[in-house]
Order: C-alpha cells, then sequence, then structure tokens
C-alpha cells in the first residue's frame, strides 16, 4: 500500500492536524516574515538601538517612523528571533537584530533588503513556469542587467546585497580551508575583491589578482592593497591570470550548464598541471529536505535562481560532471559550516 493511498479520505467533519495546518498557514506567514525583516533593515532600526533596551515610543523619533505601528512591527520580529522582548513593552537585541546593524562586520542588512527589489521578480514566476525562462525576463526581455540598467537604485541594492553577503560568508570560508599552502590566488567573478582581500590579509606571504568585468573592478582598483592586482575582462574569452589556486565563489551557479563548462575549461586553459580551483557553491542535497529536517536554504536559493537567471544551483553529482567535462577532478569537497561548500578540483 503506497503512502497516498493510506491517507484517510477528505472529509468535511474529520479533523485535520493542527500541525498539518500550521505547516500550511506557516507557508503564508514566510510572507511576512520576508517584509518585516526587510523593513527593520531598511529604517535602521536595529542601528537605532543600543545596548540597553528600549520601547517603541523611544525609538520611534531616532528612526522617523510612527511608535504604535513600530511597536507591532518589532514585537512580530521576536516572534522569529529578530529582538527580544525585554518586559514593559522594552526591546533588546539578539544576535540575529545585531546582524542586521550596518556596522556588524558581518552584517547582513544589505542583503536582507534585496527583499524589495525582488517582490516584482518572484512575482512574475508564473513566466518561468510557462516557459523554463527566468522570471525577471517578463520585467525586461533582456534579463537580469538590462533591468538592473534600467533601474538604477535597484542595481544599486543589488550590489550591496551581493556584497554583505559575501562579507557574511567569509568567516567560515577562512575557518574551513588552509589557504595557506598557496602563494599565489586569482579570483575570477571575485567582485570587489572582498573573498581575496581576506584571504590575503589570513596569508600575509600571498599575492592574487582579481578578474571581473571592467565595468566591476575598475572602480576598486584605488582601494586595493598593494599585494592585488586587478585585470578586467570576460571570463569566457579572455585569458585567465596565471596563479597556483583559482578561487570561483558563486559564480557557476548563475549558468547553465553549456556556459558553466566553457567558464571551467577557461580556467583550466590557465592553470598549470599542479593549479588547484575552488569552487565555493551552495550545494543541493541529492534528495529534497524535508521542513522538519531543518532549513532549506540551499533549494530555496535554487528556487530563486529560477527567478534571477539561467543559472541553478547543483548537487555534488552534478558539479561533478561539469569539472569532469571541463578538464578537471573533484578532489574532495569541504563544509563550511554553512549552507556553502569548498570544491577543490585538480587538473585531469
Amino acid at each position: 500500500m503506497s503512502a497516498q493511498s493510506a491517507l484517510p479520505s477528505p472529509s468535511l467533519t474529520a479533523p485535520v492536524a493542527q500541525s498539518e495546518l500550521n505547516g500550511l498557514l506557516g507557508l503564508i506567514e514566510g510572507l511576512g516574515i520576508s517584509r518585516c525583516a526587510q523593513l527593520i533593515a531598511d529604517f535602521r532600526i536595529p542601528d537605532a538601538l543600543g545596548d540597553d533596551p528600549a520601547t517603541a515610543i523611544e525609538l520611534a523619533p531616532r528612526v522617523g517612523v510612527n511608535a504604535d505601528a513600530l511597536g507591532r512591527v518589532m514585537r512580530y520580529a521576536t516572534t522569529f528571533g529578530v529582538f527580544e522582548d525585554a518586559g514593559g513593552g522594552r526591546f533588546r537585541h539578539t544576535i540575529r537584530s545585531r546582524l542586521l546593524r550596518s556596522d556588524h562586520p558581518q552584517s547582513l542588512r544589505d542583503y536582507i533588503r534585496l527583499v524589495g527589489p525582488s517582490w516584482p521578480v518572484f512575482g512574475a514566476l508564473d513566466h518561468s513556469l510557462q516557459t523554463g525562462r527566468p522570471a525577471v525576463e517578463a520585467l525586461a526581455a533582456g534579463g537580469v542587467w538590462e533591468w538592473l540598467s534600467a533601474n538604477p537604485h535597484l542595481a544599486k541594492a543589488f550590489d550591496e546585497s551581493m556584497t554583505s553577503k559575501s562579507r557574511g560568508d567569509v568567516a567560515a570560508l577562512l575557518n574551513a580551508y588552509d589557504f595557506s599552502v598557496f602563494q599565489s590566488f586569482a579570483d575570477v567573478g571575485g567582485g570587489q575583491g572582498h573573498l581575496l582581500g581576506a584571504i590575503l590579509d589570513h596569508v600575509p606571504s600571498a599575492t592574487g589578482t582579481l578578474f571581473d568585468q571592467p565595468v566591476v573592478v575598475d572602480p576598486v582598483r584605488d582601494r586595493l592593497g598593494h599585494r592585488m592586482s586587478v585585470v578586467g575582462g570576460d571570463f569566457f574569452k579572455d585569458p585567465l591570470p596565471s596563479a597556483e589556486a583559482y578561487l570561483l565563489m558563486q559564480v557557476i551557479h548563475d549558468w547553465d550548464d553549456e556556459h558553466a563548462v566553457s567558464i571551467l575549461r577557461n580556467v583550466r586553459s590557465a592553470a598549470s598541471a599542479r593549479g588547484r580551483l575552488l569552487l565555493i557553491e551552495v550545494l543541493l542535497p541529492e534528495r529534497p529536505v524535508q521542513e522538519s529536517s531543518g532549513p532549506a536554504w540551499p533549494s530555496f536559493m535554487d528556487f530563486a535562481m529560477l527567478a534571477w537567471s539561467e543559472g541553478q544551483e547543483r548537487t555534488r553529482r552534478e558539479y561533478d560532471g561539469l569539472l569532469r567535462a571541463s578538464g578537471w577532478r573533484l578532489a574532495r569537497v569541504l563544509p563550511t559550516g554553512g549552507f556553502q561548500s569548498i570544491l577543490e578540483a585538480t587538473p585531469q
């Protein structure tokens, strides 16, 4: 007998387990949680709350909002761990609310703020379901970059969110891998160089090259240290810098299999026979994680990629296939303690 046939027949009078009803209602509540967190980040409410508990009446003038509405927003936020009820209408910080402060070294404030620009993109996911194409193409035929180019304020929010996320990931990566075994790095598609800069700080004897599109790297040339050089180019066709280790942090997930293999082949062409490739990606589990088993962040990210790009999250097996097709061999996979993993590959 299958699990499906073992289910009781639906009835208007037969009770449904409250846990199942709560589970479905929780799907609706997710909308409120994400929007509430975004409002808290947008209005810098964690910045306004100091080390001592404070009431919404005290905080409201500091952030320019209505005190009653602020109290209700903060009260709801306590239910998902952002702020804590200190009694007497006062709120105090939690680890989560401190991570939404703009001055936290691993602040996720700008990453949470991406919820706002994401609304119209996620709202167009019916386009993806019907066509298999990114939802953002329903807003701009040329995809995400055309849409962001036409909306500079959204482009700014998008860039800030990616920078915020990379800062938050760096500490876990540095603790998960011994980067000191290399003396030169090339960060391919490395954005503004946050990962490479952190590695060079961690390995004082090493040097690195930041490689990305000229429009990305040109503005940061003057802000980089003397051990980091910058090369602008196209990682599909331009020669890549020479290095002992090549870093690609959440680059491959932006592309379909054909383009992913093309990027990896170009890196392989630049690498020596003793070179190393370090892919830093979110790994999908081989089977979906059920709600009761913990957060399904990798599957959510894969869902989000359906909205934003032609890329996708992949399983270890799928990355192994891409690496084999591009001249690499997957040597090992190192967890970082979070949802990202480091896939270390060597030349075939």
